[in-house]
């Protein structure tokens, strides 16, 4: 079972594609198309059902600055919460860019910081399992100590 279906379920093509703008939009916030990143995505999405033309064009929407439309449920909230710091952590790199980006979406969806801090949690088990040998925690709190120094500038 793919990532994603694990992450979302089973869901309605435009269901699914909702849930995914915020996490293109994380891997496009470090400012570089990441091939692994995005060999990532192409498997887990095509095992849902998404064609690799029409993620093309999701990626593509979600770089331009599009509005994300956010979930209400709580449930799927934390969904695409833990999608974005999965792809985040999938490379075996935290930037600090996809970082701000994940606290924003927790602000934005109004998700407290002890649960967004387990979801990160999760996500790094995650990505340390996917990249044998990688410590993503230690890029986590080196990321996380740069984007506190800019939030207190």
């Amino acid at each position: 079972m793919s990532l994603f279906a694990r992450i979302f379920g089973t869901r309605s093509s435009q269901e699914l594609e909702a849930r995914l703008l915020p996490i293109l939009k994380m891997m496009t916030m470090d400012g570089r198309r990441d091939p692994k990143e995005f060999l990532a995505l192409s498997v887990h999405i095509s095992q849902m059902g998404i064609t690799p033309e029409r993620a093309a064009q999701l990626v593509a929407q979600a770089g331009v600055g599009t509005e994300i439309p956010f979930p209400t449920d709580p449930r799927h909230k934390i969904e695409v919460l833990l999608g974005a710091a999965a792809m985040m952590v999938s490379d075996g790199d935290i930037a600090v860019d996809e970082l701000g980006y994940l606290h924003f979406l927790a602000a934005r969806m109004e998700i407290p910081a002890p649960v967004l801090s387990d979801v990160i949690n999760k996500a790094i088990a995650l990505g340390e399992s996917m990249n044998p040998g990688v410590d993503l925690r230690t890029d986590f709190e080196a990321a996380l100590m740069v984007l506190a120094a800019q939030v207190t500038r």
